[in-house]
């Protein structure tokens, strides 16, 4: 596109040494003063010289310096009526603008309640979302407890802009509202083998967080379900759910765990281990401990995790508080093989 050169000299005596100034810079100066001062006339033709556009950036940067979000809404309801008279698919630009009008909006106290009336301005006037512009709608409105507007806002965006961040806030807005089914339908969609948008690193973390919150409202989930869910996940999720368990003591449930991931070919890590040994030792199961990590590092039933120092102190730490120090001391050994072997890589 090309660079608009036809500036206005808004100030005749200006020092001509002095470099020239960008367009956006003068026209942020002719939407300094109050809205009804504006020169409109002086305004398009630095916004739209030969009937050209403003770049994406420019609109971006020009409604992020105005410093009130009525002005940001003013200055985008100009460039919206005016945009049409420039080539076609100019209605695109303004979604840089409308995504700086949110900001604007959101640095003032309790903003939240007029996004979704932004929003319908926007949908009104044609004028599509980018995908910064969405992840500021449906979070900041789940977060204030406009949960209707933010999955209103998400079932109408282009499918393109459902990225696998956007699905994981509203996985957890629809948990949070007892919307379980709602919740589950978007993991299924995400948890398909050609999904666009699969699941990530921390959709385990939010489905298994949600489902273990004893304020969830709406039906239950069952424990089945639970497990079934981790079972999609990797170790990482697992482990969210075990260390819930763990704290409740619910051991049984634990070991049913542990079970279904061997059975899914999930594999523990260390942290996982870690939890067992944490919990069964804060419980005086010494023993049962010991068992956890005689098969983490003896390679039972083909798993191998090298114990790390926080799984040894864990140890000596459950022995001596059963009175079994002596046992205790001899794990003073590897620990420091551990830590020498460590030093030295």
């Amino acid at each position: 596109m090309a660079k608009r050169t036809n500036h206005l000299c808004t100030n005749p005596n200006s020092d001509p040494n002095q470099p020239p100034q960008d367009d956006d810079s003068l026209i942020t100066q002719v939407l300094r003063p109050n809205e009804k001062d504006w020169n409109f006339d002086q305004l398009h033709t630095l916004l739209f010289p030969n009937s050209t556009s403003p770049s994406f950036r420019s609109l971006f940067l020009i409604t992020r310096r105005l410093d009130a979000p009525s002005k940001a809404l003013k200055f985008f309801d100009y460039v919206t009526e005016n945009v049409a008279e420039t080539p076609p698919g100019s209605k695109a630009l303004l979604s840089s603008a409308f995504q700086a009008l949110l900001e604007l909006t959101l640095r003032e106290p309790t903003s939240e309640k007029k996004l979704f009336e932004l929003y319908k301005i926007a949908k009104d006037r044609n004028v599509p979302l980018n995908l910064k512009a969405a992840g500021l709608l449906v979070r900041s409105m789940g977060a204030a407890g406009m949960e209707d507007e933010a999955l209103t806002v998400f079932n109408e965006l282009h499918l393109g802009l459902k990225t696998s961040h956007i699905r994981n806030v509203v996985i957890e807005l629809l948990l949070k509202i007892g919307r379980v089914d709602g919740a589950l339908k978007v993991l299924d969609e995400m948890l398909h083998p050609e999904a666009k948008f699969p699941v990530d690193d921390f959709t385990g973390d939010v489905v298994i967080g949600s489902l273990l919150r004893r304020e969830q409202i709406g039906r239950s989930v069952s424990e089945e379900e639970i497990v079934e869910l981790v079972s999609k996940f990797e170790a990482a999720s697992c482990n969210a759910l075990l260390t819930a368990l763990g704290r409740a003591n619910d051991f049984k449930r634990m070991s049913e765990l542990m079970a279904k991931m061997e059975e899914m070919g999930i594999k523990p890590d260390v942290i996982t281990f870690g939890i067992l040994i944490n919990r069964l030792g804060k419980s005086r199961r010494i023993d049962a401990a010991l068992e956890v990590f005689e098969k983490m590092s003896g390679g039972v039933k083909g798993v191998s995790v090298e114990p790390d120092v926080i799984v040894y102190n864990t140890l000596i730490d459950g022995l001596c508080k059963v009175g079994r120090q002596e046992e205790g001391l001899r794990l003073w050994i590897p620990i420091c093989l551990f830590v020498i072997e460590r030093r030295d890589e």
